[in-house]
């Protein structure tokens, strides 16, 4: 798959944070508000598809599929991108999720984190949000532990990314501000 994002006039934005963080509802205000689009999460669609048609949760071979489906989008979102490109999650949010529930991550999710363009830039939800129901989410008492291994593996990896707290319009906000120096 040919690398993504690499016209220096697309600025990649990878909202990325433990469930219920309001990564989805960011992205779905952010795109309009910079003219842009935003990449969906496949690990949601493709987890409520599982869910609705067998009542399983993924499983570790589902992985390599959840990351095609995320690549495919990627590719697909990439030409409508104007300016910013916002992505709800990435390969890495499925390398930490693999480590959390199968103690590893598959080769190809391990390589496809490796692929990732250089420019991209990471937003990490804080968990400062009530945690809201819905059947595929099955952490709320782990959002502060995934959010520590999430900046851990952010630093870890030496990329640049803000933290986003606060209320939707205080995130909003200092999403603003943070945008405004790209």
């Amino acid at each position: 798959m040919e690398r993504l994002f690499t016209s220096k006039s697309i600025q990649p934005i990878t909202l990325i944070g433990p469930e219920s963080t309001g990564k989805t509802t960011l992205c779905e205000i952010l795109a309009p508000r910079y003219n842009t689009v935003y990449v969906p999460e496949y690990l949601r669609e493709y987890s409520q598809k599982k869910w609705d048609e067998e009542q399983k949760p993924c499983s570790w071979e589902d992985m390599p599929l959840v990351l095609k489906g995320q690549l495919k989008g990627e590719e697909k979102y990439n030409s409508l991108a104007n300016k910013f490109i916002f992505l709800d999650t990435n390969p890495l949010t499925l390398y930490i999720y693999s480590h959390i529930y199968f103690q590893k991550a598959p080769e190809e999710i391990i390589q496809a984190c490796l692929n990732r363009p250089s420019n991209e830039y990471y937003l990490l939800t804080d968990v400062d949000v009530p945690w809201e129901f819905d059947v595929l989410r099955d952490r709320p008492n782990d959002r502060e532990y995934i959010f520590d291994l999430m900046q851990q593996e952010l630093l870890r990896r030496k990329l640049p990314f803000s933290i986003i707290s606060g209320t939707i319009p205080e995130r909003i906000n200092k999403i603003d501000e943070l945008l405004a120096k790209f």
